[in-house]
């Protein structure tokens, strides 16, 4: 018998913890008297953690001509917000770098989660939203709930896996995971969001990211992911067609005020941006 997701987030919290300075950090973007210098000083507590930081400030996908060169530097070209974002996708890759599971490499994994972290931050620009950077962020965590079923229930997510080939064609494992656990790893990745207190958008994001609803008050950052997963795995396997992957509702195309066919721009910005991000990153 499988085991309730209470039981599955408690085991993932005696395997996994984030860095404290993540909670600190995040308590002081939450503070009213909170200054550069201050978020600054929090970050230079963990060296990788600033290293990767001032190389992604510095590179050319987020930076200047002018070189950021302390933590407080990066924090200012990057925004406070986008920064903490960050903080959580680099912390989380980190965390989960020692898990391993028998189903899928975690070079594979993460792969797939940063074309979608592209993508997302690609299709937000298409659509003038005001938060890509944030969109990123909830691409890269979208399914860290896959990682933590493929390590504490392998066999019952490989049969997941069977049921989503023969059932469901492969193109919704939500479904199979629910017939197999009663909730699916969306479910399980918002748990864990919830209990390391990530934003309640990224939370809104891994929840409902197979489950686009016009209801939630993040509903076009859902949509974008959504559509954002589907490109993604086209991605990796070399395909522009959106009907070859999940099926994407009429009402994600409404949410976006976009159709299917701006998309296709996407393809390409991604799979170039895909090599120098992923030598940062990973």
């Amino acid at each position: 018998m499988p085991r309730s997701i209470e039981e599955i987030i408690a085991e993932t919290n005696n395997l996994i913890s984030f860095p404290a300075v993540v909670s600190q950090f995040n308590d002081a973007v939450n503070s009213d008297n909170t200054t550069l210098e201050n978020l600054g000083a929090i970050l230079q507590l963990d060296p990788v953690l600033t290293a990767k930081l001032l190389q992604l400030a510095n590179s050319a996908y987020f930076g200047t001509s002018v070189p950021a060169e302390t933590t407080r530097d990066a924090i200012f070209r990057l925004g406070v917000k986008q920064t903490r974002d960050l903080v959580y996708g680099i912390c989380t890759k980190n965390a989960f770098d020692n898990i391993t599971n028998e189903l899928i490499t975690n070079e594979d994994f993460w792969k797939h989660s940063l074309l979608c972290a592209l993508s997302a931050r690609t299709i937000a620009k298409i659509i003038k939203m005001h938060s890509p950077d944030t969109l990123f962020t909830a691409g890269l965590l979208h399914d860290i709930g896959d990682l933590v079923l493929f390590k504490l229930e392998p066999e019952k997510s490989s049969e997941a896996i069977e049921i989503n080939i023969d059932r469901y064609d492969g193109l919704n494992q939500s479904n199979a995971e629910i017939d197999v656990f009663n909730f699916d790893h969306a479910e399980v990745g918002a748990r864990l969001a919830l209990h390391w207190n990530l934003p309640e958008v990224l939370q809104a994001c891994i929840e409902n990211h197979h489950t686009p609803s016009e209801g939630s008050e993040y509903a076009q950052h859902i949509a974008v992911i959504n559509v954002a997963n589907t490109v993604a795995s086209l991605v990796e396997v070399d395909s522009h067609d959106l009907l070859q992957g999940a099926p994407i509702d009429d009402s994600t195309w409404k949410l976006l005020g976009v159709d299917s066919m701006v998309i296709e721009s996407c393809f390409s910005v991604v799979q170039e941006e895909y090599d120098d991000m992923a030598r940062m990153l990973f």
